[in-house]
């Protein structure tokens, strides 16, 4: 018994539904510009190719997709903010609360310098603090990234011969 090492789902289908839209666009083309001329058949072949394009870069991108899609949970984690975002939104909704308290005269003057200076320096560190675990966040998708761009290259061995008969 023979196994089909044939990969399932849209990758597959593929190349047939290529050489069937090919044909289809070739007969509409012919079709077209019998009817309607010239003019006609060029634009109803642009207007094929442009879908042809359009569904095989949908189909990379259907390649591209996690086998498990993500759960309402897993996806409520990711969007949930951190304690010193939540932290930072609170301190500067404080001092919004204090602009407007000292607008109001509900606060002294001299209370509102104190409490905003001690919110701003707070506001400053949770602001640096999320810049720099953003920073080293970016450090590692990029490396990450450069990695995966790497791995492609290489298991890619038509795109190396692409470029080096170029730079030939």
């Amino acid at each position: 018994m023979t196994t089909n090492s044939k990969p399932s789902g849209p990758v597959s289908a593929t190349p047939s539904l290529f050489g069937y839209a090919l044909l289809l666009t070739a007969v509409a083309t012919l079709g077209a510009g019998g009817l309607f001329g010239f003019p006609v058949a060029l634009l109803v072949l642009s207007g094929c190719l442009l879908l042809l394009v359009i569904s095989l870069l949908w189909v990379s991108l259907e390649s591209l997709e996690l086998d498990e899609p993500l759960t309402l949970d897993e996806a409520l984690i990711l969007a949930q903010p951190s304690r010193e975002e939540e932290r930072k939104a609170a301190v500067l909704r404080a001092l919004k609360d204090l602009e407007h308290e000292r607008s109001l005269g509900k606060i002294s003057e001299e209370d509102y310098l104190q409490l905003t200076a001690r919110h701003r320096s707070e506001a400053r560190a949770l602001i640096s603090s999320l810049d720099e675990r953003q920073g080293a966040t970016r450090e590692q998708l990029s490396m990450e990234l450069g990695g995966m761009h790497h791995e492609l290259a290489e298991k890619s061995p038509e795109k190396g011969q692409e470029s080096s008969k170029v730079s030939r």
